[in-house]
């Protein structure tokens, strides 16, 4: 046994060793490995085998020098940074403006060229540039963006209702892990447990329910339920279903006005200020029938009952059916206008200029709500009232606080004396 071990430690200390000359040998520590293999091979009293002719490319290619990479210049992804830093911000609120944001320095982002171009100078771009064909703008980043050949060939897939990758099989053969290959033992050795053979007393709760309810007729079967939808007759059926949806009596009707309810005037006990005076009764009589408000007199009654039969009555309606046959119907299209367009159109921000655009005078003094302010006829000073029951006085050339007043009550109005 002590024998055995020596010689099983000895073979394990080898193994170890030879990996490290290996991981030596990797990281560059040996720089003549044929020397260090000849070396060994003579101590061990062995010759290679391997000619040169046969080990000449081989050599030749693995010790071929790759140029080295400079970790500060050749893996440099600076240029791959997004210039633009806004984020999602609409572009649209720079649309006046020479820059289109700020970055995170609080700076401000000039607008690129691309963006500036007009008509004229995208024809120009697109004459002179071989690629306009291929390329993209980018609004992220302010710039055209070239497609390369493999993303012009998975648009031209696309749309032609493809798939995106060329190699990509969707109807490869499924492998079925569990049934391909016959395994000797089962992927669980677990014993089939003892409730598989005895019936479930839940299921047999059910069914003796459902059974029950069959025997009494509180349940019926598939074929008793199937049966009675076949003889059932519809408790609801449509009138029209029958009719034939295109026929049309009156394609082009247009029903009739509905007459006007009646108002004040035509009650029986009307208000006083609708009651004709003597001069109002013989004006409306000298008016022609069709020149008159209404063709009746309104007249006060103490109650319902006192009301006797209106005159006029078959000569209204016999009117109205004249109206009804008579009088031509057509139908008023209204005009259909966009309320935007009402509103008149602003000039733009560049139109209005000069105006002031930055804080140049501060007038301080007021600590809390200001209601009312007045210039006086001079245009020199002005006079504020706030919440703060103080009226002050400003110069308004310097800001300069002049003179202020304290009250009993919140300052409501300040007016100048026109006169002073």
């Amino acid at each position: 046994m002590k024998v055995k071990r020596k010689s099983v430690d000895k073979t394990r200390n080898d193994a170890e060793t030879e990996q490290h000359i290996v991981l030596d040998i990797e990281r560059g520590k040996y720089d003549d490995v044929s020397d260090h293999n000849s070396d060994s091979d003579e101590e061990n009293g062995n010759e290679s085998s391997f000619s040169d002719s046969e080990n000449g490319a081989d050599e030749d290619e693995d010790n071929e020098e790759l140029p080295e990479i400079i970790p500060d210049y050749a893996s440099d992804d600076s240029d791959e940074e997004t210039i633009n830093t806004i984020g999602n911000v609409p572009l649209e609120w720079y649309e006046d403006l020479d820059h289109i944001g700020y970055d995170i320095h609080g700076k401000k982002i000039p607008k690129p060229a691309a963006m500036t171009k007009d008509a004229l100078d995208e024809f120009l771009s697109t004459m002179d540039d071989p690629d306009s064909w291929r390329s993209v703008f980018n609004k992220l980043e302010g710039e055209n963006k070239v497609l390369t050949n493999g993303d012009l060939e998975i648009i031209q897939r696309i749309t032609k209702k493809m798939l995106p990758e060329k190699d990509y099989d969707p109807y490869e053969p499924s492998v079925d892990f569990f049934s391909s290959q016959t395994m000797v033992h089962p992927l669980s050795g677990a014993p089939t447990p003892k409730s598989r053979f005895i019936p479930s007393k839940h299921e047999g709760a059910r069914i003796m329910k459902i059974v029950r309810a069959i025997q009494k007729g509180w349940k019926k079967t598939t074929e008793q339920i199937k049966l009675e939808k076949a003889n059932a007759k519809p408790k609801y059926y449509d009138i029209w279903g029958q009719a034939d949806p295109d026929a049309k009596d009156h394609p082009q009707h247009i029903p009739a006005p509905r007459m006007s309810l009646p108002d004040h005037k035509e009650s029986y006990n009307p208000p006083i200020e609708y009651i004709p005076t003597a001069e109002e009764i013989d004006e409306w009589k000298s008016l022609d029938a069709e020149l008159r408000p209404q063709n009746f007199i309104p007249k006060k009654h103490e109650n319902m009952r006192s009301i006797g039969a209106y005159e006029r009555f078959i000569n209204e309606r016999f009117e109205r059916c004249l109206d009804l046959y008579l009088c031509p119907r057509v139908v008023k299209n209204r005009i259909n206008i966009d309320p935007e367009s009402l509103i008149p159109q602003l000039p733009s921000r560049k139109e209005l200029e000069p105006y002031p655009t930055q804080l140049t005078i501060v007038y301080e003094g007021h600590k809390k709500r200001i209601k009312c302010l007045s210039v006086d006829p001079t245009g020199k000073w002005v006079v504020s009232g706030s919440d703060d029951f103080y009226v002050r006085c400003f110069e308004i050339l310097t800001g300069r606080l002049a003179k202020s007043w304290k009250f009993t009550a919140e300052i409501q109005d300040v007016k100048w004396n026109p006169n002073s």
